[in-house]
């Protein structure tokens, strides 16, 4: 039962935010674009701001922070700063390229893999949750829409429920099916559409979704239609390095993946590169990956500033939060200024979450305080 207790423990935390109930705001804010590619505008301050006075403030944040792990910031595709200072699983010092486990930030994959199967017309925003899965009753005014955008009114995660504690640690399979049995017997918070909450188990279903439309596993299709387009070649999932010596995910001692394989699905299973994480968001902005459409309706605040796997940042910003137990991490991209960011630690305490996002916030501040400066 201790051991039972402690994967629990652990896989509350596969979290990007802490979501809770909202009216839900009338907002549409889509990005701004020029032609076919969203465009920073040339008169913003460029990369000539970033001087070694500035970067030293930089250093001095993460260090004040006492933060070890990866920060990785560009300006329209140029690197104007890293930091690495830590070591991976076995206690070899990181690179700026070491692979890293994302948790939520992985959403915004699930929400692109959608979205391209809209615009290959194989599914509607608007299809309800029981178009796929009939015996889900629950689901009958639920939209992929709803699910997409935290309306659904859904539980916010199966979890913690004993119905499906006994499944804990068996194949990704068996997961995924103990969610949707444990589903059936559920009911909505709320009329979907009404409010926001946060949960994982949107897009886990979001995921599914995706393997039966497009008659794929949800990550050959990813790989596919998500990575090889966007040129990540060093990214992949939960079950590719399950089995690598090198990581050790673990909680407590116990081993984590087979309780979370299959239930991390679309919501928290990705690992890739700072590398590769730059080469997405710069994908996603410039429709190499999903139509300027798409992109700007995953851009755009549907329900309590978030959008379609992305939630509202800072400055004008877009990004998303990610924890898994060991693993906390942040995406920012700022369109107007072309800043990209990528913030990701390997070695947090469990439930300690915050320490990423702070940093974020601590870093973006003097990020836009140069700006501020160069701009008055």
């Amino acid at each position: 039962m201790k051991k039972l207790f402690a994967i629990l423990l652990c896989l509350t935390l596969l979290l990007g935010s802490a979501g809770c109930s909202a009216d839900v705001p009338q907002e549409t804010d889509p990005i701004q674009t020029t032609g076919e590619t969203a465009a920073t505008d040339p008169t913003k301050p460029g990369t000539e701001i970033f001087t070694e006075e500035w970067k030293a403030k930089m250093d001095a944040v993460l260090e004040q922070n006492k933060y070890t792990g990866i920060v990785s910031l560009t300006c329209n595709g140029e690197t104007i700063y890293e930091w690495v200072k830590g070591t991976n699983e076995l206690e070899e010092p990181l690179t700026v390229e070491s692979p890293m486990f994302i948790a939520s930030n992985s959403k915004q994959f699930c929400a692109a893999a959608i979205l391209i199967l809209r615009d290959q017309e194989k599914l509607s925003l608007d299809d309800t949750l029981t178009k796929y899965f009939p015996e889900c009753t629950v689901g009958k005014d639920v939209t992929l829409h709803h699910l997409m955008s935290m309306q659904s009114g859904l539980p916010r995660d199966p979890r913690s429920n004993k119905d499906i504690e006994e499944h804990f640690g068996q194949t990704a399979e068996e997961n995924k099916a103990a969610i949707l049995e444990w589903l059936t017997g559920q009911t909505l918070s709320f009329t979907p559409g009404t409010q926001f909450a946060y949960s994982n188990l949107n897009y886990n279903l979001l995921s599914y979704v995706v393997e039966q439309v497009s008659g794929q596993s949800y990550t050959e299709f990813v790989r596919e239609n998500v990575f090889a387009p966007a040129g990540m070649t060093h990214s992949g999932f939960i079950g590719d390095v399950k089995d690598n010596p090198q990581w050790g995910l673990t909680c407590d001692g116990l081993d984590l993946y087979g309780a979370i394989e299959g239930m991390a699905q679309g919501c928290g299973d990705i690992v890739t590169t700072s590398g590769d994480i730059h080469l997405w968001m710069t994908a996603l902005r410039s429709g190499k990956v999903v139509s300027m459409e798409s992109y700007r309706e995953m851009t755009t605040g549907h329900s309590a500033s978030y959008g379609y796997g992305l939630m509202r940042a800072s400055h004008g910003g877009w990004g998303h939060n990610g924890s898994i137990p060991g693993y906390t991490s942040r995406t920012y991209f700022n369109e107007e200024y072309g800043y990209q960011l990528f913030v990701v630690n390997n070695k947090t305490p469990l439930f300690n979450s915050t320490i990423t996002e702070k940093t974020g916030d601590d870093l973006l501040r003097t990020l836009f305080e140069a700006v501020d400066a160069a701009q008055n």
